[in-house]
């Protein structure tokens, strides 16, 4: 009986672990995600503001991002895009980097004439897409360490028992 119970845990160890890196993967998947929808949204910002000039209100009419709604940003709030910022911040999966970048973007945004506006909104989307660029280039590395890590772990803990 003892050596079942033993073999059980063994088994749960290593299905822990594993179930850790694919929480971990799917958390900078989601990450990914959210930094490729704000990318997006400030494209749309920024068609907004060059050609019609709309409040902060009327920014968000007609953009739909699956990632963003998840993360709570888009929503029936009616709230305008930098209190919408303001209250989903720490709920999103985004990186302090990003988070940073952003909050400058929505602290200032429309306090300047549409030049200057269209102007934050290229270089914060520039920022933001080379922040992406190389999150994506490492995203694929860290899972597969973060993987390597648990598993040699786990598979320590599980020597241990035996």
């Amino acid at each position: 009986m003892s050596e079942l119970i033993r073999y059980i845990g063994i088994g749960l160890i290593l299905l822990s672990a594993l179930a850790v890196s694919r929480w971990y993967e799917r958390f900078i998947r989601r990450r990914i995600a959210e930094d490729e929808g704000f990318s997006a949204l400030l494209l749309h910002i920024r068609a907004g503001v060059e050609c019609f000039l709309s409040s902060a209100e009327e920014l968000l009419r007609g953009f739909e991002n699956e990632a963003l709604m998840n993360a709570g940003y888009l929503g029936g709030d009616g709230a305008d895009i930098c209190e919408r910022f303001r209250r989903s911040s720490e709920r999103l999966c985004i990186s302090d980097k990003v988070r940073g970048i952003l909050r400058d973007f929505f602290d200032s945004f429309g306090k300047e004439y549409k030049s200057g506006t269209v102007a934050l909104i290229d270089r914060t989307r520039a920022a933001l897409d080379e922040h992406i660029k190389a999150e994506r280039e490492s995203a694929e590395k860290d899972v597969k360490l973060v993987r390597t890590v648990l598993l040699s772990a786990a598979l320590g803990a599980v020597i241990l028992l035996i």
